[in-house]
Order: C-alpha cells, then structure tokens, then sequence
C-alpha cells in the first residue's frame, strides 16, 4: 500500500520530467543530425533513453494505480447503493422513495415500445450514476430481456 502511495505522490513529477527529457532528447537527435555523432552526444542521449524507460514505467504503473483506485470507488458505490436498495425493500413501504433511490443509482430509464410492438428499456449513464460522475454509458436492453441464443 506504501508503495502505491509513493507511486501516486511521485507520478505528477515524473509526467513533468518525462515532458522534459522528451524534449531534451528531441533537441539531442536534432544536434546529432546536424553536426554527426560524438561519444558525449551519445552518452548523453543513451542516459536521456533511460531516463525515459524508467519515466515511462512510473507513469504507467500511475495509470494502472488511478484505474484501480476508480474500480474501487466504483465497487464501494454500487456495494452501498446496493445495501441502502435491499433494506428499503425490506422495510419501505414508500414506494416512490424507492424508486427515487433507483434512479439516483441508475439514471433515468425510459420504457418505449416500437412499432412492432417490441417493447425495450433505455438507461442513460448509469455507470456514472454508480461512480458518482466521469462515465458516460447508454445501455439499451430490448428482445425481453433475454440473451439471445441464436438458436440453441
């Protein structure tokens, strides 16, 4: 846990150092097609490709840190939404507030049904209602509900 959290204080200064020895390193092979190769341009840009290898890995253990840090939240959101849904439908009798906390979990859900008397449900967002905003979702579920099969 310690190290994720290093990882997490450390990735914002290693975005930054990783811009500049990009660019560094640009100005390098710049200078080394104008005036040819020298041992210490070399040296120089084989130390800067380092620097970079290792940048880059920090700040792709960052990404991967953050990611895991949202499914978290996400899980913590839909765990509790989930406990605060069953205990109202032990104990609710309001049905409305029930509903309200349904759609404050998933969103608005329409219920249409089309010309050939299919009738569907639209969600818009609900996973951004579950991770409290970031996400933007539609799920359409149509044919009854039901997975289709394709015959078996």
């Amino acid at each position: 846990m310690q190290a994720e959290q290093q990882r997490a204080a450390n990735a914002p200064e290693a975005r930054l150092r990783l811009a500049e020895v990009e660019q560094d390193l640009g100005r390098r092979v710049d200078a080394l097609a104008q005036v040819g190769f020298s041992p210490t341009l070399g040296e120089r840009i084989r130390s800067l490709e380092t620097e970079r290898a290792r940048l880059q890995q920090v700040t792709a253990q960052a990404v991967i840190d953050d990611a895991d840090a949202l499914v978290a939240n996400i899980v913590a959101n839909y765990r509790a939404a989930m406990l605060e849904l069953r205990a109202r439908l032990d104990n609710e009798t309001d049905r409305t507030r029930t509903r309200e906390l349904l759609r404050q979990m998933l969103g608005p859900i329409v219920v249409n049904k089309d010309a050939d008397g299919v009738t569907w449900a639209e969600m818009t967002n609900p996973a951004s209602q579950l991770a409290a905003g970031g996400v933007s979702l539609t799920v359409v579920a149509g044919a009854g509900f039901e997975p289709t099969t394709f015959g078996l």
